[in-house]
């Protein structure tokens, strides 16, 4: 909030574009609303995978839900959104097949 103040002071007008994850996003909603008025345009978000399965190999610590959750609110503020996945060596056709129509 104090960078984006002090862009604000400064009369700095630009796009954004950030990274982060959904847990940060979804703690700081405020910040990221913000950071939208100031010029964010395009949010990518590492939810690292499509299913539990998937998170708890990568031990990451948000759940599937927080994540979809994320990604949703990402979307309500207009921004584009893009999204980072881990693709694991074992996967056959029919695992690609199923991330991609997610």
């Amino acid at each position: 909030m104090e960078i984006g103040e002090a862009i604000i002071r400064a009369g700095i007008r630009k796009k954004y574009y950030l990274e982060t994850r959904g847990d940060v996003l979804l703690r700081n909603k405020e910040v990221f609303r913000f950071w939208k008025k100031l010029g964010l345009e395009y949010m990518f978000i590492g939810l690292e995978a499509i299913d539990e399965e998937g998170l708890r190999k990568h031990r990451k610590r948000v759940s599937l839900g927080r994540n979809f959750e994320a990604v949703e609110f990402a979307r309500s503020l207009g921004v584009n959104v893009a999204i980072n996945l881990i693709a694991d060596p074992d996967w056959d056709h029919e695992r690609f097949r199923i991330v991609r129509d997610w």
